[in-house]
């Protein structure tokens, strides 16, 4: 990756948009990376980070609906009435 293009992904978060965005140089001096190889590596990159994401997005709502129900039920003690059905 050339400097500036390292700099530029250097900062902030890494997202799948980034991956596929990343553009690696070629040298003149020696062969460089097989690009078939880091295609296919950003490939995989790409969709291990996406399915992380999802998978965070998925257990982050998970945690609000338990805490949303814990809430209820303990509203619902406090008024001394029963639980209310699930």
């Amino acid at each position: 990756m050339s400097e500036e293009r390292d700099s530029r992904y250097a900062v902030g978060r890494l997202t799948p948009a980034r991956i596929r965005g990343v553009l690696f140089s070629t040298t003149r001096l020696r062969p460089g990376y097989d690009a078939q190889e880091v295609d296919r590596f950003l490939d995989r990159a790409e969709h291990e980070l996406t399915r992380l994401i999802r998978e965070r997005d998925e257990a982050l709502a998970e945690a609000a609906r338990r805490r949303e129900d814990a809430a209820r039920r303990r509203a619902y003690r406090l008024e001394g009435r029963e639980r209310p059905a699930p």
